[in-house]
């Protein structure tokens, strides 16, 4: 039933339906996910996380660097959605990731940040086991 609401011709309508399909990880979501708009990244992280598609860590990657650019003066601003991207690249634990992530932990502030991205890279070394 839900995948015949991807072909409404409301664009909000496809892509909920998208995340609702992502949710159960149905492989399709991805494509459909990627012509949602991008006004709630961290939202959509989240989705690409539980799809488990690793082929949303560039994008991902991506947006955590235009969001560190845009509040490089005062990066607390920024500090819960930058948490939200390093917990989808924690949730798909790629090796892929693993240069953006030892760029995070090289930058020292702010310390929680870093601490999440130790994280990260353990679990990412932990998978690849």
């Amino acid at each position: 039933m839900l995948p015949k609401f991807l072909k409404s011709n409301s664009s909000m309508n496809r892509c909920f339906t998208a995340e609702a399909l992502a949710y159960y990880r149905w492989e399709n979501s991805y494509d459909y996910l990627t012509d949602c708009d991008n006004d709630r990244p961290g939202r959509k992280a989240i989705v690409y996380a539980i799809l488990g598609d690793k082929r949303a860590i560039p994008w991902i990657i991506e947006q955590y660097k235009k969001l560190d650019n845009k509040y490089r003066k005062n990066p607390i601003q920024s500090h819960s959605q930058k948490m939200t991207f390093l917990n989808a690249l924690y949730h798909l634990a790629s090796a892929e990731s693993l240069p953006f992530i030892e760029e995070v932990i090289a930058n020292p502030k702010p310390k929680e940040i870093k601490a999440r991205a130790i994280k990260v890279k353990e679990r990412i070394l932990e998978q690849s086991k």
